[in-house]
C-alpha cells in the first residue's frame, strides 16, 4: 500500500513537469521568440503560449526601459566615467546616465541579431555610447561643453541613436551628469567666467551711468525749454505794451493808476529848492 502511494505521487510529480514543459507563461512586458528545430515559429507576447518540450526554444526579450550609467562608483564595471576630446583638443571626462529600450515592433530582426538581450546591456549598449561620446564632444570646444550642455546633449542623443538603429534599440533620455577637465584647464575656465562676470558688471554699470547722463540731459533741455518760453512770452508781452502805450498815451497813465497804493509822495519838486509836503501841511 505504502509503495503504491509512493508510486503515484511520483508519477503526479512527473506529469506536472511534464506539463510544465509544454507552456510557458509571458509577462505584460515580454516577448519570446519560439523557434522549433532552429527555425522561427512563431513570436509570443504577453500570456500563457504551447511549446514542444525537447524541440522548442524560448528567447524571450523585456520590452521595459533598461538603464546604464556611465559614472565612476555608480555604473557596473562594463561603464565607468568615459573619457572624450574637445574639437580644441583638451581631453575631458564625462558622466552620463542613459535609458533604452528595444523596439518590440522588431523583434524577429532583433532575434536574427542577438538571441540573449545580456549582451545589449553589458557589451552593446555601453561601447557604443563611449562610441558616441566620443564623436559628440569632438564638436565642441571645451567652453561649448560648458555653456551649451543642451546642445552637446541633442548631438549625444543623435549619435546614439544612429548607432543603435542598427541593434532595433530605442534611446529613451540621456543625461549628462558631469564634465570633469585637467585642473589646470578648469582654473582656466573659472577665470574665465569671472572675467566675463566682471566685463557684464562694467557693462551693466556704464548703462546705468548713460541712463542717468540722459535723464540729467532731458532735465535741462526741459528747464532751458521752459525758460526759453517763459522769456518768449515775457517778450511778447513787453512789445504789446510798448505798442499800446504809443498807439494809446492814456494807457501809461492807467498802469499807473492800477499800481498807485493810494499814498501821496513824502517830497516834491522839479527843481530846487525842494519842498517838504509833510511839513508844510503842519504848518
Amino acid at each position: 500500500m505504502r509503495s503504491k502511494i509512493i508510486f503515484a505521487v511520483v508519477l503526479c510529480l512527473l506529469i506536472l513537469v511534464s506539463i510544465g514543459q509544454f507552456w510557458q507563461v509571458n509577462s505584460p512586458t515580454q516577448i519570446s521568440v519560439v523557434t522549433n528545430l532552429g527555425k522561427v515559429s512563431g513570436i509570443q507576447g504577453s500570456g500563457l503560449f504551447f511549446k514542444m518540450p525537447f524541440i522548442s526554444k524560448i528567447a524571450t526579450y523585456d520590452t521595459t526601459v533598461q538603464s546604464i550609467e556611465c559614472v565612476d562608483g555608480k555604473g557596473k564595471d562594463n561603464c565607468k566615467t568615459l573619457d572624450g576630446g574637445t574639437r580644441d583638443l583638451q581631453s575631458v571626462k564625462v558622466a552620463i546616465q542613459m535609458s533604452y529600450r528595444i523596439d518590440s515592433t522588431k523583434i524577429s530582426e532583433l532575434f536574427n541579431l542577438v538571441q540573449d538581450q545580456a549582451t545589449f546591456n553589458d557589451v552593446i549598449v555601453p561601447s557604443t555610447v563611449e562610441e558616441a561620446l566620443k564623436v559628440a564632444t569632438a564638436k565642441f570646444t571645451s567652453e561649448e561643453l560648458v555653456a551649451n550642455r543642451s546642445e552637446v546633449k541633442r548631438v549625444l542623443e543623435e549619435e546614439l541613436q544612429n548607432r543603435l538603429d542598427k541593434f532595433y534599440l530605442k534611446v529613451v533620455a540621456v543625461n549628462i551628469v558631469n564634465f570633469e577637465f585637467s585642473p589646470a584647464f578648469q582654473a582656466e575656465i573659472e577665470k574665465k567666467v569671472a572675467t566675463a562676470q566682471q566685463v557684464l558688471q562694467k557693462e551693466q554699470e556704464l548703462k546705468r551711468v548713460e541712463a542717468e547722463n540722459k535723464i540729467r540731459l532731458s532735465q535741462v533741455q526741459t528747464e532751458a525749454i521752459v525758460k526759453q518760453t517763459q522769456a518768449e512770452g515775457e517778450a511778447k508781452a513787453i512789445a504789446i505794451n510798448g505798442k499800446a502805450i504809443r498807439e494809446n498815451p492814456e494807457a501809461l497813465e492807467i498802469e499807473k493808476i492800477k499800481k498807485w497804493d493810494g499814498k501821496l509822495p513824502q517830497v516834491q519838486g522839479n527843481a530846487t529848492p525842494i519842498i517838504s509836503l509833510e511839513k508844510n501841511t503842519a504848518k
